[in-house]
């Protein structure tokens, strides 16, 4: 299912038959992480029985979903992609500067989390759909209109004790490579302080 609303966010469903579908539109820009609720609450209501999400700005290639999938069918309940495993993980053309924004924050998720994850930023992930009926996972909140629903979500899975696997990605960025420090890193930061250790 591929998600529209002016932001660089897909959202792929897996269906009954275990085969990718697509189609939602959101009328107004509200943010990614509205784009990727609207994407889940439809993929549900369709009865689909899981979602893969990636960047939609050419870095992810959707025939790598497959590879989320089959660890969703074995077993998993979330797939985080991460360019920085060396069993197959890269970032091609990746701004230093970018690189260093990741690697910084990801240390802090794995402080805040204890969960060992090589880089939680990476947008290539996927979700079994059942997550969303534990009450504890509230997708629905206003402030995850943006990048904290990513993060909100990763954070749930992880200090709920859910199954969770980190798979390798291998975004490609455009050339020249640009690192833009835009709102999406105060955002991403201050979505962790708000989660803590109690976050809503």
């Amino acid at each position: 299912m591929q998600v529209c609303d002016g932001m660089s966010s897909v959202v792929l469903t897996v269906g009954p038959d275990h085969t990718l579908r697509d189609a939602a539109r959101q009328m107004a820009r509200r943010g990614v992480g509205a784009a990727i609720r609207t994407g889940i609450q439809a993929a549900r209501e369709k009865g689909h029985w899981a979602v893969v999400v990636m960047a939609a700005n050419g870095k992810d290639d959707p025939a790598e979903a497959p590879r989320l999938i089959e660890a969703l069918e074995s077993g998993y309940d979330y797939v985080q992609g991460s360019r920085y495993l060396a069993s197959g993980g890269a970032s091609i053309n990746l701004p230093l500067g970018r690189s260093i924004m990741i690697r910084g924050y990801t240390l802090l998720f794995r402080l805040l989390s204890g969960f060992r994850v090589s880089d939680v930023t990476n947008g290539f992930r996927a979700y079994r759909l059942d997550l969303f009926d534990d009450p504890r996972i509230r997708i629905d909140q206003s402030w995850l209109d943006r990048y904290e629903l990513e993060y909100y979500i990763h954070w749930k899975v992880v200090t709920l004790g859910y199954r969770v696997i980190v798979c390798d990605a291998r975004p490609v960025f455009a050339t020249p490579a640009r690192f833009p420090f835009t709102r999406k890193y105060p955002e991403v930061v201050c979505s962790s302080a708000m989660l803590g250790p109690l976050g809503p």
